[in-house]
């Protein structure tokens, strides 16, 4: 979590589009627990603070994202991202 929590803060002061910010996601979100996840599993707590870790990514921190998680979710065809 820390690991994560820092690329994803040294990559917010870059200043990435929506769409950079998408694939810094899923680069090193994606890459540093896809292993693990496959492995062990992942605890529903982790999930939850990696979860919490992107849409701060994603959304500048705001209180109130435009859009929900389940529509960032969703395929970029069905309006997600």
């Amino acid at each position: 979590i820390d690991k994560i929590n820092s690329t994803l803060n040294r990559w917010k002061k870059c200043h990435p589009t929506l769409a950079g910010k998408q694939l810094i996601i899923q680069m090193f979100v994606g890459r540093m627990t896809q292993f693990l996840t496959k492995a062990q599993g992942m605890p529903k707590n982790i999930e939850a603070a990696l979860t919490k870790m992107i849409q701060n990514f994603i959304w500048d921190d705001k209180h109130s994202p435009p859009i929900s998680l389940e529509q960032l979710q969703r395929p970029k065809e069905d309006g997600g991202i």
